[in-house]
C-alpha cells in the first residue's frame, strides 16, 4: 500500500463544510489538501497535514491518540514515537512550539487538542450553474523552482499545448514530471492571461471524487449528482489552463474527465501529468526523459562532465546538503558513477546528493552500488511518494495488477537491455501465456517502468534504481533462485544459437550479438556458479561464451570464467566437450595475461588429450595451436615445430578448411621462424590460395584471423628469399585484409610482424606511419605487450636513420618490457641493440648479448634470424684486433646457414662484411666476386635498401683479370 495517508480530505474532513478554514494567519483549504499563510502556500508534509485536518475536524474536542494514528497512518502499525515526531513537526509549521501554543494543546494521557478559534469561508458561488465569475485567476498554482536541464522540455511542452490543447507528460516517478508541469504553467501565465488552475490528484484515494477535487480547487460548489455538470457550465467560454498532476492513480476518471472538459469547453487547455498515458482522445503524449548523464568514458575530464545536466543538478543539490561542497578531480568518477547508476532521474540525484555530507562522492557511490540507496530519506516537506526512492516505486507498484506485478519482479533479472522474446521466456511464470507476458511488458511500458530503447522498438530495460527495487520485490516472493534459473537457461539457449550462426556471420555482427548479451551472461555465470545456482548450465555457457570473451579481448574475464568452470568440475560425470573448449580458451587466455606457463601448457595438453578422444579434429588443431604459440613464446622452435606439424597431420584428417588454414599458418610461421624459409613459402602460398577468413568470424584458435597469420609469414620468407618485390606486395595486401577485418588484435600481430619487412627493405618512411598505428591501437585497446613491441621497431627505425642513443634507449626500454616475452623477436633485437652498442664503442655489453642470444637460439633449436647474428658478431670481433681472427669464421658460418635457410638477403649482407673484409685485406678480387656471385641470384628488389648498398659497393671494386680471362680477350 502507497504511503500516502487516506484521511485527511476524504476521512476526517467528511463532516467539514465545504470551502477554506482560516485560524490567526493560516488558511486551509481541506478540499485542495494546502495550508496558507498569509495568501503564501505553506510546505507541509503529507502526515503533518493529515494530523492538522484530523484535529480541525474534531476541534475543539480532545482527539486520542489511537484515532490520531488511525488517520494518519490507515492500515499500517506505528509507535507514539511516529506521532510525536509528526506533531513536533506540525508545531514548528505552525510555529506553536512556544511553551503556551496558540493552536494545539496535548492532553495529558488523552490526546491532542486544537484550540484556536476557527473561522469557515463558504465557497463562491451557490448553485451547479455558477457562473465564469465565480473563477479566480492563478487560483493554487505553486511556487515554480529553478530547473535544471529542464529548459527545452519547457518551451517545447509550452508550444505544444499552446497548439494542441491537451498535452499529457508522462515518465517514471522522480524525474520532475510535476516540476516540469508547474514551469510550463508558469511560462504560460501571461497568455493565458493568470487563468491557470493546478490541481494535485495524489490525494484524491477514490476516483469518484477526481471532479470534485476540480470542483473544490475552482470554488464551486456542486448541487447535482453528477459533479461534471457543475464544471462544464462555468468553463465552457473560458480562455483558461487547467494542470492535472499526478495522474496515474486515478488514471480512467481523469482520462475520462479530461476528455469531456476538452470537448465541451473549446477554449480550455489541459496539461496532465502522469506516470502513464491517460489514452484519452485529443491527448498528447510528451515522455519526459531522465537528465543525460556523463558517459563512462569522461570520469578524467572534469570540465566536459559539466556540460551534462544530471552532473549539474547534483553538484547543486550537493552544493545546498553540504556548505562549500566543490567538485575536486578526485571525485570526479565517483561522482559520473552515481549519476550513470542513477540514469539521471532528479529525485534519485537530489536523494544520493543528500548523502554528501555523511559519506562524501566516492562513499555515497559504493552505498549506491550496493542499493542502499532506495531508503534515503528526502525532503521532510516533500509528498511521501517522493520522500525516498521506495515510496515513490511503491506509488507506481500498488497500482499494477498481480499479473504485472509477477512480471515486474521477473524483468529485475535482466542487467541490461533484453528483448520482448527474453521477457517471454523470463517473465513466464504458473499458468501465464506469452501472451500474457507481452501485454503485461507493454503496460509497464506506458507505466513507466519499463523504458523502452531504440527507434525500431522491441528493446527495453530497467533503470537501475528500478531494477533494485524490482529485485527487493523478487527477494520478498522468494522467487529469486526460479528467475535466475530461467534467466540462465534463456542465455544459454541464445549463446548456443550463436554459435549456429557463425558461419553466415561477420566478425563484427558476432562480437556485436554477442556484447549486446554480455552483461545478463556474466549475471547467469554468476549466479550458476553460486551456492544456489547450477553446475550444469554454468559449464557450458562459460564454454560457449569463453571464444567470444576472447576474440573481443576480454581475456581476463575469459580467464576468470573458464578457471570457474575448470575448478566446478567433479571426478567424474564430465562433459568432455564442454570441458576441453574450457581448457583451450583458459590456456589462451592465462599465456595473454600471466604469460607462458606451466598452467597454460596443463590446459592445452589436457584438452588436445580430450579433442583426440572425442575424435574432434577441429579442436584438436586449435589446442595443438595454443601449444605451438606457448612454445614460440618461450622460445622452443624445435617443439612448436614438431607440434605444428602434428597438427596439420589432424587437420587434413579433419578435412576442414579452418582447421587446414590454422595448420598451415602454425607450419609456416613455426618454419619461418626455425629459419625454413622454403618449407614456410610452400605453407603461406597454400594460405594464400584459401578463401580470405574474414570478414566471415572465423572462431577458433582466436586471436588474430589465421589466413593474416599465415601471410604475414609468408612476406617475410619471400624477403629473406630475396623476392623483396613480391614480399611488399604481399605485406600491403596482408595489412589491407587486416584493416578490413576491424579486428584490433588481428590489426596489431600484423603491424608487429610486417614492420620488419619495410624496415629490411629501407622503406624507413612506410615503417613509421605503420609504428604509429600499431601504438595509436595497442594504447587504445591497452595491449601493454604489444606496445612493448612497438617500442622496439621504432628503436631499429631510429638506429636505420642514424639516431644512436635513441634507437639504444628504445630498444633496451622495449626488452626490459618484454621480460623474455616474445622471445623469437627478442632475438632481434637484442641483435640490433648489440650492433648499435658496437658502434658507440661499448664493445663488452654489446658481446654479453649477443653471447646470450646465441645461447638462446641454441636452447630454442634454431633462429630465423641466426645469420644475422653471426653477422654482427662477425663485425664485432673486426672492432677488437684480439678477435680479428675469428671474424672470417663468423661470416663464413653466417653465409653458410643463411644459403642452408634459403635466405638470399641474409646472404647479401653477410657477403657485404666479407666484402669490405676482403677489400681491406687487399683481397679486392675475392670481395668483387663475391659481390658478383650474389647479385647475380637476385631478380627483383633492386631498388631495397641492401640490393642498391651491395651495388654500389660491387660498382667501387676494380678486379684485375686472370691469365686465362687475358687470353681470351687477346684473342679477340
Amino acid at each position: 500500500m502507497n504511503t500516502m495517508s487516506q484521511s485527511g480530505l476524504f476521512a476526517a474532513s467528511d463532516g467539514m463544510p465545504d470551502g477554506a478554514i482560516t485560524f490567526g494567519p493560516f488558511r486551509l483549504h481541506p478540499s485542495q489538501r494546502r495550508l496558507e499563510k498569509d495568501g503564501a502556500r505553506v510546505e507541509i508534509g503529507a502526515r503533518a497535514l493529515d494530523l492538522l485536518l484530523a484535529l480541525v475536524a474534531h476541534a475543539p474536542d480532545v482527539v486520542g491518540k489511537e484515532t490520531l494514528l488511525r488517520e494518519a497512518w490507515p492500515n499500517v502499525t506505528v509507535d507514539e514515537g511516529s506521532l510525536r515526531f509528526h506533531m513536533s513537526g506540525l508545531r514548528r509549521i505552525l510555529d506553536d512550539s512556544h511553551p503556551d501554543p496558540c493552536y494545539i494543546v496535548t492532553v495529558q494521557g488523552r490526546g491532542y487538542c486544537f484550540v484556536a478559534p476557527l473561522s469557515h469561508s463558504p465557497v463562491p458561488g451557490g448553485s451547479a450553474s455558477a457562473t465564469s465569475a465565480a473563477l479566480c485567476p492563478g487560483h493554487g498554482l505553486p511556487a515554480c523552482k529553478a530547473l535544471v536541464g529542464r529548459r527545452d522540455a519547457v518551451s517545447n511542452i509550452a508550444a505544444w499545448l499552446t497548439k494542441n490543447r491537451f498535452v499529457s507528460v508522462v515518465g517514471p516517478g522522480g524525474v520532475g514530471k510535476t516540476s516540469v508541469g508547474i514551469a510550463v504553467a508558469h511560462a504560460l501565465l501571461p497568455t493565458f492571461e493568470d487563468a491557470v488552475w493546478f490541481v494535485d490528484l495524489a490525494p484524491v484515494r477514490d476516483p469518484g471524487l477526481v471532479a470534485n477535487a476540480l470542483l473544490s480547487a475552482f470554488g464551486i460548489v456542486a448541487h447535482t449528482a453528477n459533479p461534471l455538470d457543475a464544471l462544464i457550465g462555468p468553463l465552457r467560454d473560458r480562455r483558461l489552463l487547467l494542470v492535472l498532476d499526478s495522474c496515474e492513480h486515478v488514471i480512467v476518471a481523469a482520462a475520462e474527465l479530461a476528455e469531456t472538459l476538452v470537448r465541451a469547453a473549446p477554449q480550455l487547455h489541459i496539461l496532465a501529468t502522469s506516470r502513464e498515458p491517460l489514452q484519452a482522445e485529443a491527448e498528447h503524449v510528451y515522455r519526459l526523459e531522465p537528465l543525460a548523464v556523463p558517459p563512462a568514458a569522461l570520469i578524467h575530464d572534469a570540465r566536459k562532465i559539466m556540460d551534462f545536466p544530471a552532473l549539474e543538478l547534483f553538484v547543486e543539490r550537493a552544493a545546498m546538503a553540504r556548505h562549500h561542497f566543490r567538485l575536486d578531480d578526485e571525485d570526479v568518477p565517483g561522482a559520473v558513477a552515481i549519476c550513470r547508476m542513477l540514469d539521471g532521474i532528479p529525485l534519485a540525484l537530489e536523494l544520493a546528493a543528500g548523502r554528501i555530507e555523511a559519506y562524501g562522492v566516492p562513499g555515497t557511490a559504493d552505498l549506491l552500488a550496493d542499493h542502499f540507496g532506495l531508503s534515503w530519506r528526502g525532503r521532510r516537506t516533500a509528498p511521501a511518494r517522493h520522500q525516498t526512492l521506495s515510496a515513490t516505486f511503491d506509488w507506481s507498484h500498488d497500482l499494477l495488477s498481480e499479473t504485472e506485478r509477477r512480471v515486474f519482479r521477473s524483468l529485475a533479472a535482466f542487467a541490461g537491455v533484453f528483448t520482448i522474446q527474453a521477457a517471454r521466456q523470463v517473465g513466464r511464470s504458473g499458468d501465464m501465456t506469452e501472451e500474457t507476458v507481452v501485454e503485461a511488458v507493454a503496460s509497464l511500458v506506458a507505466k513507466s517502468l519499463v523504458a523502452a530503447t531504440g527507434a525500431a522498438g522491441g528493446r527495453y530495460r530497467l533503470f537501475e534504481t528500478t531494477r533494485a527495487y524490482a529485485q527487493q520485490k523478487l527477494t520478498e516472493h522468494g522467487e529469486s533462485t526460479t528467475v535466475a534459473r530461467r534467466h540462465a537457461v534463456y542465455f544459454r539457449q541464445q549463446l548456443a544459437a550463436l554459435h549456429t550462426q557463425l558461419a553466415d556471420l561477420e566478425t563484427a555482427d558476432a562480437l556485436n550479438r554477442f556484447s549486446d548479451m554480455l552483461s545478463d551472461i556474466r549475471v547467469a555465470l554468476t549466479w550458476s556458479f553460486s551456492a544456489d545456482g547450477d553446475f550444469a548450465i554454468g559449464a557450458p555457457l562459460a564454454a560457449d561464451a569463453a571464444p567470444f570473451l576472447f576474440e573481443s579481448a576480454r581475456w581476463t574475464e575469459c580467464r576468470h570464467w573458464t578457471s570457474r568452470a575448470l575448478g566446478s568440475y567433479e571426478t567424474g560425470g564430465r562433459d568432455t566437450s564442454d570441458e576441453m573448449r574450457l581448457c583451450q580458451y583458459f590456456g589462451l587466455a592465462l599465456m595473454f595475461t600471466k604469460g607462458a606457463s606451466q598452467t597454460a601448457r596443463t590446459a592445452f595438453t589436457r584438452g588436445a588429450e580430450l579433442a583426440g578422444t572425442l575424435e574432434a579434429h577441429v579442436s584438436h588443431v586449435q589446442l595443438l595451436g595454443g601449444l605451438v604459440i606457448l612454445h614460440h613464446r618461450t622460445g622452443d622452435l624445435r617443439g612448436a615445430l614438431d607440434l605444428a606439424r602434428q597438427s596439420g597431420n589432424v587437420a587434413n584428417r579433419a578435412a576442414d578448411p579452418h582447421a587446414i588454414r590454422l595448420a598451415d599458418w602454425l607450419l609456416c610461421y613455426s618454419h619461418h621462424l626455425i629459419g625454413n624459409q622454403r618449407e614456410a613459402t610452400a605453407h603461406g602460398e597454400a594460405a594464400r590460395c584459401s578463401q580470405p577468413g574474414g570478414p566471415q568470424f572465423d572462431m577458433g584458435f582466436g586471436l588474430c584471423d589465421h589466413r593474416i597469420r599465415a601471410l604475414l609469414g609468408l612476406s617475410r620468407a619471400l624477403w629473406l628469399q630475396g623476392h623483396a618485390t613480391l614480399s611488399i606486395a604481399s605485406a600491403h595486401q596482408t595489412i589491407e585484409e587486416s584493416r578490413r577485418l576491424e579486428h584490433p588484435v588481428t590489426l596489431c600481430v600484423t603491424l608487429i610482424w610486417i614492420v620488419a619487412v619495410f624496415l629490411w627493405s629501407g622503406d624507413c618512411d612506410t615503417a613509421e606511419s605503420l609504428i604509429a598505428e600499431l601504438k595509436t591501437v595497442s594504447k587504445k585497446h591497452s595491449f601493454a605487450p604489444y606496445l612493448a613491441v612497438s617500442l622496439g621497431l621504432e628503436g631499429e627505425l631510429q638506429l636505420r636513420r642514424k639516431n644512436l642513443e635513441a634507437g639504444i634507449s628504445l630498444l633496451q626500454e622495449c626488452l626490459a618490457a618484454l621480460n623474455g616475452e616474445y622471445r623469437a623477436l627478442s632475438i632481434e633485437f637484442e641483435s640490433e641493440l648489440a650492433a648499435a652498442l658496437a658502434t658507440a664503442g661499448r664493445l663488452a655489453p654489446a658481446t654479453d648479448l649477443l653471447d646470450a642470444a646465441s645461447r638462446t637460439v641454441k636452447r630454442q633449436g634454431g633462429s630465423f634470424f641466426m645469420p644475422e647474428l653471426l653477422r654482427i658478431k662477425g663485425e664485432l670481433c673486426l672492432c677488437d684486433p684480439a678477435t680479428e681472427d675469428q671474424a672470417d669464421e663468423m661470416l663464413a658460418a653466417s653465409i653458410d646457414l643463411a644459403r642452408s635457410q634459403s635466405a638470399l638477403s641474409w646472404e647479401l649482407r653477410t657477403t657485404m662484411s666479407l666484402a669490405r673484409r676482403r677489400s681491406s685485406q687487399g683481397r679486392v678480387d675475392e670481395a668483387y666476386d663475391l659481390l658478383r656471385s650474389t647479385l647475380q641470384r637476385f631478380t627483383e628488389g633492386f631498388d631495397t635498401a641492401d640490393v642498391c648498398a651491395a651495388a654500389g659497393m660491387f660498382a667501387g671494386l676494380t678486379r684485375r683479370p686472370s691469365a686465362d680471362e687475358l687470353d681470351r680477350l687477346a684473342a679477340e
